[in-house]
């Protein structure tokens, strides 16, 4: 009996502060962000695209380029191929060529547009040589910052944290953790745009709770690579902001 009564206790302790967790966080207030970023696009809504499909950009100039980019022979930052995009780095090639150009020539080949750069090579001080690609080729204010490490994102965020940031695994991951003890509005979440997949290894990534919390907090939300109609109609449905397709032809079907 007395221990029945001390586990009851405890669960009412227990619940009485995860509420109070909750309360809390949905009593936090969150200024919005304006970024250069969005104010060069048009529209509520953004569409990212592989960057070999640039010539989408010829309709429509406001489309954003996702880059892979990685390091290669001399230091170089190269851009990945799509089609390479489930290849491991180390089986990369590590020159410069049409089919893999130099970050730095990419971003001065399109000046006005926009990119989601992917730095998933977790090499030394890799987000360093980013900063300072950004800064000679005058693209810091065009460009969102993605990665699967968290570590790069941090590094990079320290260094100017003026550039627009995504999210990592990690996020996500406590994002959802968060949702699932019911303190959502506690999660703490320093990205400017939550940037995934609809699903990480089979598992949702975002539910309508999450999607709304981070509107709440005035934050996008991209969902991508989308590859069918029925991943499309999924987006929309968790209110995404921005759209990452292979084909953009795919959003008006």
């Amino acid at each position: 009996m007395r221990l029945i009564i001390i586990t009851i206790v405890t669960l009412i302790i227990l619940g009485m502060g995860l509420l109070t967790v909750r309360f809390w966080g949905q009593g936090q207030q969150f200024a919005p962000y304006e970024s250069d970023f969005f104010a060069a696009g048009s529209g509520d809504t953004s569409i990212v695209i592989p960057w070999e499909q640039n010539f989408f950009l010829e309709k429509n100039p406001n489309y954003i380029l996702w880059v892979d980019i990685y390091r290669g022979d001399d230091n170089v930052l190269l851009v990945k191929p799509w089609a390479d995009k489930d290849k491991q780095i180390k089986t990369l090639e590590k020159v410069s060529s049409p089919a893999r150009p130099t970050l730095e020539e990419t971003l001065l080949k399109f000046p006005t547009t926009r990119f989601v750069l992917n730095v998933n090579d977790n090499t030394y001080d890799i987000h360093k040589q980013v900063i300072a690609i950004l800064e000679k080729t005058n693209s810091k204010k065009r460009v969102l910052i993605q990665s699967d490490y968290n570590s790069i994102l941090v590094s990079t965020k320290e260094l100017d944290p003026l550039i627009l940031f995504g999210s990592t695994p990690a996020d996500i991951t406590r994002l959802n953790s968060f949702n699932s003890m019911w303190i959502l509005p506690a999660a703490p979440f320093k990205g400017d745009v939550f940037f995934s997949s609809l699903k990480i290894r089979g598992i949702d990534a975002i539910n309508i709770e999450i999607s709304d919390e981070l509107h709440r907090r005035h934050k996008r939300i991209f969902l991508g690579p989308l590859k069918n109609r029925d991943d499309v109609d999924a987006a929309r449905a968790l209110k995404a902001d921005g759209f990452f397709v292979e084909d953009p032809l795919l959003l008006s079907l």
